[in-house]
């Protein structure tokens, strides 16, 4: 641990000044030639800062001095020429500029977690974000080593550690949080403004923590639950507008008189945990327009709301749960249905073979009833005559068709069949979101299964079905291929 400060007192002089940020310190000290350390307690003192960090210290008295880390020039014979140069009660002006630099770990230097603190919470809440956003595009977390104290402040991405302090363990990322969140609300400021209350949100116990900080983390988790449990939400010359319902206007309040509201964080967390966050958000902001009629009513959301979003959310799920049930006992009973459905089709389809066969049948047994081939001409001369032929093709053009309309009464059937399943589908996407939708429906199990069947029943079917026209048509058109298959008879 380095108490910077204490150190620098100690070893160098009396505090004048004393700035530090994100990205400097900047501190004056005063102190005479004879109070100052030699070369060996100089370097020690050096040993202590960051190997990370860029350090300049600058000695002005009769002469000056200038050491710089990242020179990595031999300092120690300037240092004790500028000692020895001046009188041991001269006074001497010193500036120390430190240039903090994240390492690979995301850390950061805090070398007076004090007056650090002192300056952050002291600005302006938007210039507050500006510097969170400006911290985040080049960082997934933000991991500020603190040197001279013990602090132990962490949210789950923010966190003020000690040295090689095991921090953070990320089970979601704050991508995966900014997602969440955007689904879910319409904050229009999310692309300049991407935080969420869980960059804010303080983990574990607090009780011992430095209350300034965990008092500025906790206002603004407020902030952004508010920006995300509203239905739209926006922030515009420092303030916050708020509107829980299209029908309802919206509240604004100055971004800098924002206080701690847990009651709302709590809401949060709430609605945007787990699943069915769309459903659990849209419940809150319901309550909360049905309840709330005014600015000062939102700003002061407490227990009595929370105990009606808990209670409206019990009876969504018992609504949810019968719903499910009858979407279950819906599904089963088109199962069942598809299944009889699906026989009706296949066996109009055999039932259309066997019409087309039992006519092919009683098509050759009327042309030998009917005497309607000539055996003695046929034999003779291969051929049939006309009006036979003619018959014939009248008959088979009659069965493609019979064999056409079957087909399309079958196509019509399906149609039907398939269309009752999407709106069997549709009745409950308001329910079911579209994992759970593709589970329940088992992937369109059911529709495969079924096509599956039709369409091998339709081809096994016309298959035969076109077989017996080609039979009929070749006996018709090749006649003469016939009579060489046919034992020759005798004349009378």
């Amino acid at each position: 641990m380095f108490d910077f400060l204490s150190s620098s007192k100690q070893v160098i002089g009396r505090l004048k000044s004393y700035y530090e940020a994100a990205a400097e310190v900047n501190a004056e000290f005063t102190a005479i030639i004879d109070a100052l350390p030699d070369e060996n307690g100089f370097d020690a003192y050096l040993e202590n800062f960051k190997e990370r960090d860029d350090i300049e210290i600058t000695m002005r008295a009769c002469t000056d001095f200038t050491y710089r880390s990242q020179d990595k020039l031999v300092w120690q014979d300037a240092y004790n020429k500028f000692l020895s140069d001046g009188d041991a009660e001269d006074e001497v002006e010193i500036s120390i500029h430190i240039d903090k630099k994240y390492d690979e770990n995301n850390a950061l230097s805090i070398y007076c977690f004090d007056e650090f603190m002192k300056y952050y919470i002291g600005l302006p809440v938007d210039e507050l974000l500006r510097f969170f956003v400006s911290a985040f595009s080049n960082h997934s977390y933000l991991r500020f080593e603190v040197l001279d104290k013990v602090v132990g402040l962490y949210t789950h991405s923010i966190g003020f550690c000690q040295e090689d302090e095991c921090w953070p363990q990320l089970d979601i990322t704050r991508q995966e949080y900014l997602k969440k969140c955007e689904n879910a609300s319409l904050f229009l400021n999310r692309i300049e403004l991407p935080l969420t209350p869980y960059d804010f949100e303080l983990l574990g116990d607090i009780e011992d923590k430095d209350q300034k900080t965990v008092l500025l983390l906790n206002k603004l988790e407020t902030m952004f639950s508010y920006l995300y449990l509203a239905n739209s939400s926006y922030i515009v010359n420092g303030k916050m507008v708020l509107q829980f319902s299209p029908e309802q206007g919206g509240f604004d309040y100055e971004i800098n008189t924002i206080v701690d509201n847990r009651h709302i964080c709590q809401l949060f967390k709430w609605a945007f945990e787990g699943d069915n966050t769309v459903e659990r958000a849209g419940i809150t902001r319901n309550v909360i327009c049905l309840n709330c009629k005014k600015a000062d009513q939102i700003s002061a959301i407490g227990e009595d709301i929370w105990s009606s979003i808990k209670s409206n959310y019990v009876l969504y799920q018992r609504k949810t749960t019968e719903q499910y049930i009858e979407m279950k006992n819906q599904i089963s009973t088109f199962i069942i249905d598809s299944s009889k459905q699906l026989q009706e089709m296949i066996h109009d389809l055999i039932d259309g073979l066997k019409n087309n066969f039992i006519a092919v049948i009683m098509f050759l047994i009327t042309i030998i009833l009917t005497d309607s081939v000539d055996w003695d001409d046929f034999l003779k001369t291969g051929s049939l005559s006309q009006d036979l032929m003619f018959v014939t093709k009248i008959f088979i053009t009659a069965s493609v068709a019979y064999l056409l309309v079957t087909f399309v009464a079958m196509i019509v059937k399906w149609w039907f069949f398939r269309m009752s399943y999407n709106q069997l589908k549709s009745n409950y996407k308001e329910i079911l979101d579209k994992r759970d939708m593709e589970n329940t429906f088992e992937q369109d199990k059911v529709i495969k299964e079924a096509k599956t069947k039709i369409i091998t029943a339709a081809v096994v079917i016309g298959i035969v079905w076109i077989g017996f026209l080609i039979v009929i048509y070749c006996f018709v058109n090749h006649a003469g291929q016939v009579k060489a298959v046919v034992p020759k008879l005798p004349i009378p």
